[in-house]
């Protein structure tokens, strides 16, 4: 008993250096156990031959020598399937696609790609993702891309569209197809509370009809600005006179535009880019309300002032 006793009062307990690394060493483990278990996103290249491609219409792209496909697999599996590199090739018949339609959806089977990885994983995306066909008298053009969507500002600021890069795609496929379409149009982008400038690619809206588009994205660039308030003298122009009669007398002949733009979007100077009218077919009192029949774009009216005018019309 005594013994025993000596040999408890005996044990060494391990120095701090070595607790640490048993400490490290076990976190290690159970994170590796933990990762194993952990489900990824990961992308893979596999070499890819496509068979029984359409005889009676052409390639409008690149036939892919290779697919990059994005799967989900936990730790353990991906770490297997990376043993596998390189991959097998993968074929793909297309012999049962139906040859009246031009796109051509690349589809893998899920059997096929276990042969290949070893391992089941759930594919997420292919890329590319089709195939693009015509028929060997197809037609093609040139159409201009358009912003679709909304785009606001904090206030103070305003915006502008500096460009579109492309800002023309080149769509081909049967000649009504391509005839019907003289604008692509962008996905729906809304975005709101904006002070500073961006820049942003989107996808562009898959046309109707079997066309193909030699781009599938746009980038837009848009410039945010603090806006700037300008007052302008405009000449009261009198419009749509009842016939038999001229406006004799205009008062005040001038009135006087408050608004904001973008700093030097135009020249002040030019007046020409406003013009202000006033209804003498409308009149209450001997007054008319005037307005603007043209101002520049991206302007914002705060004030026009006097809103009336009066005009005294005599026969002519």
């Amino acid at each position: 008993m005594n013994n025993l006793s000596k040999n408890i009062f005996n044990f060494k307990k391990p120095g701090k250096t070595t607790a640490f690394f048993l400490c490290l060493l076990a976190a290690t483990f159970l994170w590796f156990l933990k990762s194993l278990n952990t489900y990824y996103i990961y992308n893979i290249n596999i070499p890819v031959v496509f068979k029984n491609l359409p005889s009676d219409r052409k390639p409008l792209s690149h036939i892919p020598d290779e697919l990059n496909i994005e799967i989900k697999a936990s730790g353990l599996k991906l770490f297997f399937i990376l043993l596998n590199k390189p991959f097998k090739t993968l074929e793909l018949d297309l012999k049962k696609v139906n040859s009246r339609n031009s796109n051509i959806p690349i589809a893998i089977n899920t059997s096929n790609l276990k042969k290949i990885l070893k391992f089941e994983a759930t594919v997420r995306h292919i890329n590319p993702d089709t195939l693009y066909f015509a028929s060997y008298n197809t037609k093609k053009r040139n159409v201009p891309i358009k912003f679709s969507g909304k785009i606001d500002c904090k206030q103070g600021f305003g915006y502008h569209l500096e460009q579109l890069n492309p800002a023309f795609v080149s769509i081909s496929g049967d000649s009504l197809s391509v005839y019907n379409t003289d604008t692509i149009f962008t996905q729906y982008y809304n975005i709101t509370n904006l002070n500073s400038s961006f820049q942003k690619e989107l996808k562009l809206q898959t046309p109707a009809g079997n066309l193909f588009m030699s781009a599938n994205t746009v980038t837009i660039e848009c410039k945010v600005e603090k806006l700037i308030e300008h007052n302008l003298k405009l000449e009261v122009i009198p419009d749509q006179l009842p016939e038999g009669l001229k406006a004799e007398y205009l008062f005040p002949k001038f009135i006087n535009v408050k608004f904001t733009s973008l700093q030097n979007q135009f020249d002040l100077a030019d007046t020409s880019l406003f013009t202000a009218r006033v209804n003498a077919s409308e009149l209450k009192n001997k007054k008319g309300y005037v307005y603007l029949s043209r101002q520049p774009k991206n302007v914002s009216i705060l004030q026009i002032k006097p809103e009336n005018v009066e005009i005294i019309l005599l026969k002519k």
